[in-house]
């Protein structure tokens, strides 16, 4: 049994990252697009891997999803040697994709909820 729960505890923030991972990858190569900014997909594929292990440790901290974000935005900053507005903009899918998750969540959640009461 202790096996299990210990073998989960390596399990699911190997899941987090790779599924943070995919998403980042995307993101980033429509930020940059967005952001008329060339560079190679390889340059995409290490980033996002950065911001992927950044995101899955800072989000265990209070606050972590807004310091995960920050940090993401200037890890785009630094790294594409760019400015402040172009990180954000760089990151702009991405937290388009939280919100829509954000609201579908809650809508579940409601729905959930009223089904409960019947």
């Amino acid at each position: 049994m202790f096996t299990k729960i210990f073998a989960l505890g390596f399990i699911v923030p190997i899941i987090a990252i790779i599924v943070i991972f995919i998403l980042e990858v995307i993101s980033t190569y429509i930020g940059l697009k967005l952001a008329k900014i060339e560079s190679e997909f390889k340059e995409i594929l290490k980033v996002s891997l950065y911001k992927a292990i950044l995101t899955t440790v800072l989000k265990l901290l209070p606050f972590g999803s807004i310091i995960a974000l920050l940090t993401s935005i200037f890890v785009n900053k630094t790294y594409f040697n760019t400015d402040w507005n172009k990180g954000i903009l760089i990151e702009l899918p991405l937290i388009i994709l939280q919100i829509i998750i954000l609201i579908f969540g809650t809508l579940l959640g409601i729905l959930w909820l009223f089904a409960s009461f019947t």
